[in-house]
């Protein structure tokens, strides 16, 4: 597990903007922004650990075990 003392002294952070269509100009608040990527990063790590594409949520236990069926 990496360690403070393992991350680079300097980092650089870079917003890639997904407009927002209800917002004025596209406007989204930045919180929102992590929010985005939750539901992808879960079924990325479920295809890691099971080989397995799942395309809806929520994924339930039964869907799991029978993509290791």
């Amino acid at each position: 597990m990496p360690r403070i003392q393992d991350i680079p002294k300097r980092q650089t952070v870079i917003f890639v903007e997904t407009p927002e269509k209800r917002g004025p100009f596209g406007a989204r608040c930045i919180a929102e922004h992590p929010m985005v990527a939750v539901a992808p990063t879960i079924l990325n790590a479920l295809y890691d650990a099971t080989g397995h594409e799942f395309f809806r949520l929520p994924v339930l236990p039964k869907d799991i075990l029978e993509a290791l069926r």
